[in-house]
């Protein structure tokens, strides 16, 4: 096979013989993505690890408040909230025979009302520290964040399936040699829309271009695959492929969309033209 350009650089690429998995560069590329894997699979593990730590904290928090802390009388001066600030009461206690007033943060159907007695507990190094023995006080913040890190973690999980995934899939269709393909990359009609790539097989016998529709993919890397004149493919072009970018190797996953068998279009719409659907 005679050796190409890359549009990146310039650079004189070979397509190198044999399966495409023997490609040392398709290796590593492909290694990459296992990497990534584990990353997510890390990264998963430790904002899990970290939501549970601090609502842990939280609940050890006020468990010793209500175990240690000074018990003293009050009564309710304010109650009720606005709907951003939850239900509050405003409280009145005595510290050390002087008057302190605090908020309580409450929820549930019990409700405090304005003149209603009510035992404070605080803390003796902290006297603004309070809560009741019904209620622990809490701000709601530590428990926002721990929510917010375990749908962190579940997506970043599911992103680390989805990477581990893929290398196993592109391993068979690795299996095949690359093929240099001539690309024209036409950039979407839309943001957000699907953009399409025209392959031409270099050296082909009539030089029918395939049409691939590409899925909706980073900005960085449709600028790197529309900068590339010609592409590697590996796979049948009718079916599952992986595109490769000729210098860094970096792989591209393609499919057939669903439900297009192409039974009963004509044999040369077949032949002219395989929508395929690129994942990024």
């Amino acid at each position: 096979m005679r050796p190409h350009r890359s549009a990146l650089n310039g650079a004189r690429v070979h397509v190198p013989a044999g399966a495409a998995i023997d490609d040392p560069a398709t290796l590593a590329s492909l290694r990459a993505y296992g990497r990534r894997a584990t990353l997510l699979l890390a990264l998963a593990v430790g904002a899990a690890v970290g939501a549970v730590v601090l609502l842990s904290a939280e609940s050890r928090a006020a468990a010793q408040l209500l175990r240690a802390g000074v018990r003293t009388e009050g009564v309710v001066v304010a109650a009720g909230g606005g709907a951003h600030d939850g239900n509050l009461a405003t409280v009145e206690y005595l510290v050390e025979g002087a008057n302190r007033r605090g908020t309580i943060r409450y929820s549930g159907s019990q409700h405090y009302f304005q003149g209603e007695p009510v035992q404070v507990i605080y803390d003796p190094r902290d006297a603004s520290h309070i809560r009741t023995a019904r209620d622990a006080n809490d701000d709601g913040f530590g428990k926002g964040i721990a929510v917010y890190a375990l749908i962190a973690a579940l997506v970043m999980a599911l992103g680390s399936a989805r990477a581990a995934a893929r290398p196993w899939r592109w391993r068979k269709l690795l299996q095949h040699p690359w093929r240099p393909y001539v690309s024209i990359c036409e950039p979407a009609r839309r943001r957000g829309g699907e953009r399409s790539v025209q392959l031409v097989r270099l050296g082909g016998a009539t030089g029918t271009p395939v049409t691939l529709r590409l899925r909706p993919v980073t900005r960085r890397r449709a600028a790197r695959l529309a900068g590339e004149r010609v592409v590697w493919v590996a796979g049948d072009p009718a079916g599952e492929i992986v595109l490769a970018l000729p210098l860094t190797r970096e792989l591209y996953p393609a499919r057939a969309p669903r439900g297009w068998g192409g039974r009963h279009r004509p044999a040369g719409l077949r032949e002219r033209a395989r929508p395929l659907h690129l994942s990024h």
